[in-house]
């Protein structure tokens, strides 16, 4: 559950504007050609959806199985505000022992957040704007 939060802050920080309520930062998250982008690089990637799926079958089915990336981004949100609002009437939230519980939603963010990740590290590195002269390098001094 603890990686669900930081992984959907990262994905509000980056995408939502400051927007937070959730029809604003699902618009936001659905504008966002990047994070679309990383939805479906881990829709179209087959051992990260046989690990889901492995994870959990029923979610994988509910969650992922035939949905956009927009859907899933959508998905995001809705977690988010499932796991973040709470209420003694709703039996179906979710129990602060039960971090096993959100396995499969964190492994998904996990890996969105990693392509989405990855493509900045590679954009940073290798980009035509990249000022060379900047970059420092550490060599070590054998003593």
């Amino acid at each position: 559950m603890e990686a669900c939060y930081d992984f959907y802050f990262l994905l509000e920080y980056l995408f939502s504007d400051g927007q937070f309520k959730a029809d604003k930062v699902k618009k936001k998250f659905q504008a966002s050609p990047e994070l679309q982008e990383a939805i479906q690089k881990v829709l179209d990637d087959s051992e990260i959806m046989q690990s889901l799926q492995g994870i959990s079958k029923q979610k994988y089915q509910e969650f992922l199985e035939g949905k956009s990336p927009r859907e899933i981004s959508d998905f995001f949100v809705e977690l988010r505000g499932r796991i973040h609002h709470q209420s003694k009437k709703n039996k179906k939230t979710w129990h602060p022992a039960n971090q096993q519980g959100f396995k499969f939603e964190g492994e998904l963010f996990t890996q969105v957040c990693f392509h989405l990740m990855m493509k900045t590290a590679t954009d940073l590195m290798y980009g035509e704007n990249v000022d060379l002269g900047s970059i420092k390098t550490f060599r070590k001094v054998s003593g």
